[in-house]
């Protein structure tokens, strides 16, 4: 007797937690689906990435699986029974990126913290602690990415000046207040490059992202009249016809082919890896495959790390050989620029060594700033407040007779028009974001970055075909141009005209409870 295959049933199942310990209550998160809006289309499926805890699943947090029942609810042949569907959800791995819940077409997923994972411990020993040492104990990698977001970002903290305009009527028609696209990076006038607006696309490297985000980015910075730094180890030869206006980085490791290096706009040294503090910087093998392989020179599949400690040179006279070597190969008409990271209380020494040996522009990187592959104790002890690190370099250059000589441009958590208006007037020229130029393609800051199973695509170049390059560039642009606005609105309400004007001027006040932003900024009268 032949049975009609049918839906017997459906169901979902949560998988057990871990056997051993802590792991036992679950994940972080807690992902539920409700099985009355359900219809088992296994999109979750294929739009959940991640799986950390068994590499060998071809699945992420989610799995369909089917088989046929007698009536007895007995396993039985295939077209033997009734069929039914199982849904699995394995929430250990989910790190709350939200595909799955944007993908759902009938909003049947919802994803939580899981308080019994969160909520535990006393003051001094909390559940980040014990957690972090439970994965040491199953062996894994301790790699993190994404910021040190367990640092308080202290913008809030500081309060910007009303305005006292004294000055006689403006002509409005030819004079506009708060004008800040009129900007150039360097300051030698055979080599400066005008700028359109003062906040960068922070160097990410081709690798670290996908392809697809890489190409967003870029589309976005051409658009908005800026350069495009590529971060270490080369770029795409597809991005050809854009070189121009595209800063290659070059650090300790060597990575790329380095050829038609003319062809760029000009040339990063790096001489800080983020936050490294001194180590060479980490690409995990999952994300080495062999197109990256082939673009950095280096073998495929394998952890790749610069080599430590960080130094190109070993002498402050070889920074000015370094410079004149570059300006040589390349051309007097390019930047060559340096990248370092403030985690040294001596960054006076640094940046004056550097403007004297010749370099057009410093960008220093803080303690908020992001990576994307570190240790975990790395990632959680980084350096110093951004803010600090443009008073000192501004005040000190100033101090030597350099500060025209050389612009400054700041990274570390600029997190809004506000945050970048800061950073101008605590005495950087320009501002540079990472993480704000990749939310909107999509990213939630799971801080899965290290792992290449980033779902929307980003950092993840397995999935990279799941941006669309135009309409992310497209995003890209408009949020930057109501930055723009943002900034130009506080500028305009201060009295300032240009960007001169801004950079340098500390017309604020701090007034929160760090010790050293309250010496620099909260006790000194401006």
């Amino acid at each position: 007797m032949e049975f009609s295959v049918k839906h017997y049933s459906s169901k979902i199942v949560y998988d057990p937690p871990l056997q051993c310990g802590i792991g036992q209550v679950g994940g972080q998160y807690r992902v539920k689906v409700d099985p009355d809006k359900c219809i088992w289309c296994s999109t979750c499926v294929v739009a959940c990435t991640h799986n950390l805890t068994d590499l060998s699943r071809k699945v992420g947090v989610f799995e369909m699986r089917s088989h046929e029942v007698n009536d007895d609810g007995r396993r039985v042949r295939e077209n033997g029974g009734y069929l039914v569907n199982e849904l699995h959800v394995m929430d250990l791995d989910c790190c709350n990126c939200k595909r799955c819940v944007a993908m759902c077409p009938t909003n049947a997923i919802t994803v939580d913290e899981n308080p019994n994972y969160t909520v535990f411990g006393t003051g001094q020993i909390g559940p980040r602690e014990v957690h972090e040492n439970v994965r040491r104990a199953y062996g894994k990698s301790m790699v993190g990415s994404m910021s040190n977001f367990d640092r308080p970002l202290e913008w809030e903290d500081f309060l910007i000046d009303a305005s006292i305009i004294l000055n006689p009527p403006r002509d409005n028609l030819n004079e506009f207040a708060g004008n800040l696209t009129n900007c150039y990076l360097g300051k030698h006038p055979k080599r400066r490059r005008k700028v359109n607006i003062p906040v960068f696309d922070a160097h990410m490297s081709y690798g670290s992202n996908s392809h697809e985000a890489m190409l967003a980015r870029l589309m976005a910075s051409v658009k908005l009249g800026r350069p495009f730094f590529t971060g270490e180890g080369y770029i795409h030869p597809e991005f050809a016809p854009v070189f121009k206006d595209c800063i290659v980085q070059f650090g300790t490791g060597g990575f790329g082919p380095w050829i038609d290096l003319t062809e760029f706009g000009g040339i990063s040294m790096k001489y800080g890896q983020d936050a490294k503090k001194g180590k060479g910087g980490k690409l995990p093998a999952p994300k080495n495959d062999y197109e990256i392989a082939l673009l950095r020179c280096i073998e495929p599949y394998r952890d790749v790390n610069s080599p430590n400690p960080q130094h190109l040179q070993y002498s402050i006279e070889e920074l000015r050989m370094r410079v004149d070597s570059l300006r040589a190969a390349l051309g007097e008409d390019k930047l060559v620029g340096a990248d370092i990271y403030g985690t040294a209380w001596n960054v006076q020494h640094i940046v004056v060594a550097l403007a004297q040996a010749g370099f057009d522009y410093i960008n220093i990187r803080g303690g908020s700033g992001t990576t994307g592959a570190a240790g975990a104790s790395d990632l959680f002890n980084k350096g110093l407040n951004i803010l600090y690190f443009g008073k000192v370099a501004h005040d000190t250059l100033q101090e030597h007779g350099l500060r025209e000589k050389v612009s400054l441009i700041g990274e570390g958590a600029f997190t809004s028009p506000k945050a970048a208006m800061l950073g101008l007037m605590v005495g950087f020229d320009f501002i540079g974001t990472g993480s704000r130029h990749l939310y909107p393609l999509g990213c939630t800051v799971c801080r899965r970055c290290h792992t290449g199973q980033c779902a929307w695509g980003i950092t993840s170049r397995k999935y990279g075909d799941r941006i669309d390059p135009e309409e992310g560039a497209e995003m890209i642009v408009r949020m930057m141009q109501s930055w723009m606005r943002g900034m130009e609105g506080l500028a305009a309400g201060l009295g300032f005209t240009t960007h001169e004007d801004v950079v340098g001027s500390r017309k604020f006040r701090y007034h929160g409870t760090d010790p050293l932003l309250y010496e620099l900024f909260g006790r000194e009268k401006f």
